[in-house]
């Protein structure tokens, strides 16, 4: 385990209830995404008001950005070296860790695990180190398919935690449903956005157009997001892209992000999409975009739709997730069935065809984040869970 790094103290903007009592997340993060991008809002919001913060989270180089945001925040980041499967590595892991809780006591250990299942080695040693309470916080669906010992297994854990936050109400309701969780320790906090950022008044996607060359009455039609993983769904966005190629010269077809399955892709797309790889400011991708579309097969709370709607984007997404709670039919966007090709294209002629009205989506669809989706308003939904849990009793400080 590697000493706590430390950042700049951040100025307070208010107080909070919870006095003499740390925040400690733990994360087993293997890339950046949204879950990674979560946990950076949530440590800076609670540090902005006052509350103690520590992050737990691998070594690792491919989430670095991770760990020099928190550190800019204020927040303390421990750092865990690479798995070890042995035994004995998982002995001294979980040594270290028990070790590493104490000196953080008095604490609520949050986690934050990739997949419906682990996060048991880091719950027993909070709980050997005298942890006040525990969480957990669902990004995802359930794992699918389920079976009998994986359901078994996932439901003695929840003996162990004190609360059980999913994403969005529809995350919540998947996990208790699918995986037969009791629903008494469940509750949901909605991923958020940076209002501040993430504001049309401010990006610029003028030098995204300049890089794909892209002219005024060129309607730009773009996605976002790792090229890691089946489940985003990005062949239905580039056979999208291949069969309205044809039928409009005017369409260019963009996608941003990294990932092995680049290459892959690009010989699907043929000439038809052009990649960009990874670009570093997110708003400025969202500006040069005319509609976002977002293919994913499955996600929890998928932010990039957050992000784009914040920015007034016109979108098209599939319905996962929580998109059905942000997105209303027509009215902030289009909605289509995941892994239909057809879909996804006749909801991008339908926005292109008419563009004060997607323009007008757009905008509705930034009142949505602005009222529903702000940091702020995650922050105070958390606050209000850590504090409850405080107000309980128990060893909380």
């Amino acid at each position: 385990m590697r000493l706590a790094e430390r950042g700049p103290k951040t100025q307070v903007e208010t107080g909070t209830a919870l006095t003499g009592l740390r925040i400690v997340m733990f994360t087993n993060s293997i890339m950046m995404g949204g879950m990674e991008a979560h946990i950076d809002a949530l440590a800076r919001g609670l540090v902005r008001r006052g509350v103690s913060v520590a992050v737990i989270c691998p070594d690792d180089e491919i989430v670095a950005p991770l760990r020099r945001s928190l550190l800019t925040a204020g927040v303390e980041v421990f750092g865990l070296p690479s798995r070890r499967r042995s035994p004995l590595g998982l002995l001294q892991r979980w040594l270290s860790l028990v070790r590493l809780f104490r000196s953080l006591s008095p604490f609520v250990l949050h986690l934050h695990i990739t997949g419906s299942d682990g996060g048991g080695l880091p719950m027993l040693a909070a709980k050997i180190a005298g942890a006040g309470a525990l969480i957990r916080t669902e990004h995802q669906p359930p794992d699918y398919p389920v079976s009998f010992r994986k359901r078994l297994m996932i439901r003695l854990r929840d003996h162990g935690l004190d609360r059980i936050v999913c994403v969005s109400r529809t995350n919540m309701e998947q996990h208790i449903q699918d995986l037969r969780r009791r629903g008494g320790k469940f509750d949901f906090v909605y991923n958020a956005v940076d209002l501040g950022h993430f504001d049309p008044g401010r990006a610029d996607g003028t030098p995204v157009r300049k890089l794909i060359t892209a002219g005024e009455s060129d309607i730009v039609i773009g996605t976002l997001g790792r090229l890691a993983e089946p489940r985003k769904g990005s062949e239905y966005f580039v056979d999208m892209a291949r069969m309205l190629a044809r039928e409009n010269g005017r369409f260019r077809f963009i996608m941003i992000g990294e990932g092995p399955r680049r290459q892959a892709l690009e010989e699907r797309a043929g000439e038809d999409v052009e990649f960009m790889g990874f670009y570093p400011d997110a708003a400025e991708c969202y500006a040069a975009f005319d509609i976002f579309v977002m293919p994913s097969l499955w996600e929890g709370g998928p932010i990039t739709v957050l992000e784009a709607a914040a920015m007034a984007r016109p979108i098209v997404s599939t319905d996962v997730g929580m998109v059905s709670e942000v997105i209303e039919q027509g009215i902030t966007g289009l909605v289509v069935p995941p892994g239909d090709t057809e879909a996804l294209a006749a909801a991008v002629r339908t926005l292109a065809a008419d563009v004060e009205k997607a323009c007008e989506m757009g905008r509705r669809a930034r009142e949505t984040i602005l009222r529903d989706f702000g940091e702020d308003v995650m922050i105070d939904r958390m606050l209000g869970i850590y504090e409850g849990l405080q107000r309980a009793g128990g060893n909380l400080g």
